[in-house]
């Protein structure tokens, strides 16, 4: 996967579902998603789309993950690939 673009509730959410995926906080395929955090805060469901649009201006674009959460216990994810 080269990306995984995760809602950014917190930095708790971010790591507990990087720890799930098995991958590392620092790993640059989750930079986005603290990058985001850190500079914005939690920007609720608009998040993924700064993220999406980060992303799209970047040459480095291909497959990743989506993991986004809505309300209460509600979330959704998505394969996505970019051409």
């Amino acid at each position: 996967m080269g990306c995984f673009l995760i809602h950014t509730g917190s930095r708790k959410i971010l790591n507990g579902i990087c720890e799930t995926l098995g991958i590392e906080p620092e790993d640059p395929r989750v930079a986005s998603s603290y990058r985001v955090l850190r500079d914005h805060a939690n920007l609720s469901s608009a998040s993924v789309g700064v993220m999406l649009a980060d992303l799209m201006q970047s040459a480095s674009f291909g497959d990743g993950l989506v993991i986004s959460f809505g309300v209460g216990f509600s979330s959704s994810s998505a394969v996505m690939r970019y051409n």
